[in-house]
């Protein structure tokens, strides 16, 4: 994985960001321009302040994977777009790229995220919209956390060009990564010193084109593992890595669903690294590369060499106390997205 300008550029887009217009110089941070940021500070510096009463919102930038129905199912990676979540009552209302899912308590499952469904015309149940924080406890936890100024969020919509979405006449699927939360205000951003981040890291490998009523077609590959992030705020430079220890294999059982399989790979020294970037404002845009181990996993795993990926993010809270950030790349053989967090270490 390495350097993807036209994806830069797309998460640039309006920006001016170097090397994507025809200005050199950087005026907002990568994917700027598609939302409105809300911004910490010392009187709302937690998400557990802002999303309070009903019909508070969150917008935040996403970048997913488009699968298309009919047929053999083609996956292709979408441009970035904004995401949001607007709480109600008793759950929240997610919303990307025209999409809208409300969801209710009663969507809330055993394993502390939302998933919504409908039955289509035969009977089956078909999922219409997911949600689930990429963060330790329930997603409802998530978004209320005292002491974190953003969310890194898994979501998926069901798709449908022609207007609102039933079981039936979906014509397609989003999945992907996006963070929503408060964003360190560019003029509050350190200046100097530096800081380490420490957090989670996962990268979802979809191939593109799979037959789910063929059982055993690989539908994805998930790595994940703890995540390390290098701000050194004095030359302006942010680095880091995601140190791989479990790999996921979701393959098709044939009637539309998916059966997964989990393998440490703790011991490989796998790791995806973030290679140095510019701090732009409050954001940055990294080129993605593998050691060895990685490559050498990734390869076995069908993943095609050529596979280009970045990351883009953002940093948190009061005096960029946190950072998350949105990968997103493709291959020949898959397309990637994928997500970094990283809490500031005393």
């Amino acid at each position: 994985m390495k350097y993807w300008n036209t994806l830069v550029c797309l998460l640039a887009a309006g920006t001016g960001l170097a090397g994507c217009g025809t200005t050199s110089t950087p005026a907002l941070a990568p994917y700027a321009s598609a939302y409105d940021a809300t911004y910490a500070s010392v009187v709302v510096d937690a998400i557990s302040k802002h999303l309070v009463n009903p019909g508070d919102k969150l917008e935040g930038g996403a970048v997913t994977s488009a699968e298309a129905f009919g047929g053999p199912s083609i996956v292709s990676l979408k441009a970035p777009a904004k995401v949001e979540i607007e709480k109600t009552a008793d759950a929240y209302i997610l919303r990307y790229a025209g999409e809208e899912v409300t969801f209710t308590a009663t969507d809330l499952q055993t394993g502390g995220f939302y998933e919504q469904k409908m039955n289509d015309s035969s009977g089956t149940p078909r999922t219409i919209g997911y949600l689930f924080a990429l963060v330790a406890g329930t997603t409802p936890d998530a978004l209320s956390a005292p002491d974190s100024a953003m969310v890194p969020i898994g979501f998926g919509v069901r798709t449908n060009s022609k207007g609102t979405v039933t079981a039936d006449d979906a014509d397609g699927f989003s999945n992907g990564f996006g963070f929503v939360g408060l964003e360190t205000a560019p003029s509050d951003m350190p200046k100097t010193g530096a800081a380490v981040y420490k957090g989670y890291g996962r990268i979802d490998a979809y191939n593109k084109q799979v037959d789910f009523s063929v059982a055993g077609n690989e539908n994805r590959r998930v790595y994940s593992g703890d995540s390390t992030l290098e701000a050194d705020f004095g030359a302006g430079t942010v680095s880091g890595r995601v140190d791989l220890s479990e790999a996921r294999r979701r393959i098709t059982d044939g009637s539309g669903g998916l059966s997964e399989t989990r393998t440490d790979i703790s011991g490989q020294g796998a790791s995806v690294l973030l290679d140095s970037a510019a701090i732009v404002q409050n954001g940055f845009a990294s080129d993605l590369s593998l050691n060895a181990a990685a490559e050498t996993s990734l390869a076995a795993d069908g993943i095609s060499a050529d596979t280009e990926a970045v990351a883009v993010g953002r940093f948190y809270g009061t005096g960029a106390g946190e950072v998350g950030a949105v990968i997103a790349g493709e291959g020949t053989s898959h397309v990637i997205t994928g997500a970094v967090t990283g809490y500031k270490q005393p």
